[in-house]
């Protein structure tokens, strides 16, 4: 959603739930039907989700695949689709993915199972830029055939639903296996935890943890993911984000959530889309080339090239007034990080202007004042300036696997967080072999400098 407008895609759930099997090695599921009809009404609702829902209940391998298909066939880009499935979850021979229906057959799965590569395939040829895909399904066939346990990673299901599209987020009841074999049926089964909390902090609006009056993705994971624990469930949801950047907001919340008013009537929450508008920037300024050009980026959505020409603005900020003020460099190698001692050389309008290209282009989810407000300085017994400064805010940030990381996997994960951009990572640097502490110093001398300007000014 861009500004006050509501969007113009339409929003569009199919709910897929199979408590009741033919195959008697697939043991009934009491959860998947309860579920299914919570989970519709609230979708539906328009004062919650304000979905167009279809649900199939108990149905077989042909009318998943064509509730699917049905789904995905007219989409347009500006649609938001949910796929939601709870059922039996199966592994064959090869270690492919099925989810099974009503018919499915355990022992002749490609012909009788939903394959979880085809499902990622329609979602590939899927035009809409928004899809989430939540799966409470039980992964017992992911278990070896001795019976015990494999790894929590076995399954893989982050790999098995990334494909190469844009904008889809993942969620899943668990990781773990919480089911082993009895002999050739599947284990014993359990409520679902995890829907029973999506659909409480739906209803509720609970899951409403930032009091903004709507229900992302992102607030939803957060939410469930604390109920489940608090539950004792020995399960731990999961979110994949694939591509997605901006916010996908599911439902009303609070206040905002009351019979007679519909979704599009509510406070606009940070967009999906970026501004497509330039902001004026003074045209005098020395970096008023630079501006031109991080705008461009933002506006065609090269986040991480947008990361880089920040960090090379401030850099070229500095060397000039290097230059001006202290004499010529003594190297000619072109600058890729800072040292503390630079705060100073750096302009404090510079920093504003780039926050404001942030800010304008990602409607305040990116930017240096996004980031302040995550993170305004240390606290009490924490070195200003120190590691352990700079651990708490890349923390803050969302930047936790940063120093293992080379800059593209870093900025692959962009937009899992509010502040995550600018990161003042700079690719070109990282060719040294102490390039992260390198990185620290400059993010630090950066913030310092940020702290002290917004403070002073």
């Amino acid at each position: 959603m861009s500004g006050a407008s509501a969007p113009t895609g339409r929003r569009r759930a199919l709910i897929v739930a199979t408590g009741t099997y033919t195959d008697r090695d697939l043991r009934r599921l009491r959860a998947p039907a309860k579920d299914a009809v919570a989970l519709a009404e609230v979708l539906a609702a328009p004062h919650i989700g304000g979905f167009e829902v279809v649900t199939v209940l108990d149905g077989s391998d042909r009318d998943i695949r064509m509730a699917i298909e049905d789904l995905v066939a007219d989409a347009d880009p500006a649609d938001l689709l949910l796929v939601y499935v709870s059922c039996h979850g199966l592994l064959d021979e090869q270690g492919r993915l099925y989810f099974a229906a009503a018919d499915t057959q355990k022992g002749r799965l490609a012909a009788t199972g939903v394959e979880a590569e085809w499902i990622l395939q329609r979602l590939e040829q899927c035009r809409a830029r928004q899809q989430v895909l939540i799966l409470d399904s039980c992964f017992s066939g992911a278990f070896t055939r001795a019976g015990a346990k494999g790894e929590d990673d076995a399954l893989q299901l982050r790999v098995r639903f990334h494909g190469g599209g844009r904008g889809r987020v993942v969620l899943t009841a668990s990781t773990a296996y919480e089911y082993s074999f009895e002999g050739t049926g599947l284990g014993a089964e359990a409520g679902s935890v995890f829907t029973a909390a999506l659909v409480e902090g739906l209803r509720t609006g609970a899951a409403d943890v930032n009091g903004d009056g709507r229900i992302s993705v992102d607030d939803v994971a957060d939410y469930v993911f604390d109920r489940v624990k608090e539950s004792g469930s020995p399960q731990t949801p999961q979110r994949w984000l694939y591509g997605a950047q901006g916010t996908i907001v599911l439902a009303l919340a609070q206040e905002a959530a009351r019979p007679g008013r519909k979704l599009e009537e509510a406070p606009a929450p940070p967009p999906t889309v970026r501004q497509s508008s330039h902001m004026r920037v003074n045209t005098a300024a020395p970096w008023s080339q630079a501006l031109a050009g991080l705008q461009d980026l933002l506006v065609a959505g090269r986040f991480a090239a947008a990361d880089q020409a920040t960090t090379d603005a401030i850099l070229q900020a500095v060397a000039s007034a290097t230059t001006a003020g202290r004499g010529p460099r003594t190297s000619s190698r072109p600058r890729a990080f800072l040292q503390i001692s630079d705060a100073d050389s750096i302009p404090g309008p510079l920093l504003d202007d780039l926050d404001r290209c942030w800010t304008h282009h990602t409607d305040g989810v990116h930017g240096f004042t996004a980031q302040l407000a995550k993170y305004s300085g240390p606290g009490d017994g924490v070195p200003a300036k120190g590691h352990a400064d700079f651990l708490v805010l890349a923390q803050a940030l969302g930047w936790d696997e940063a120093r293992h990381q080379k800059f593209e996997a870093f900025v692959a994960a962009a937009g899992t967080a509010p502040g995550f951009f600018p990161t003042l990572r700079h690719a070109a640097g990282e060719t040294r072999a102490n390039w992260p502490e390198l990185w620290e110093r400059t993010v630090l001398t950066v913030h310092l400098r940020l702290r002290d300007w917004r403070a002073n000014r």
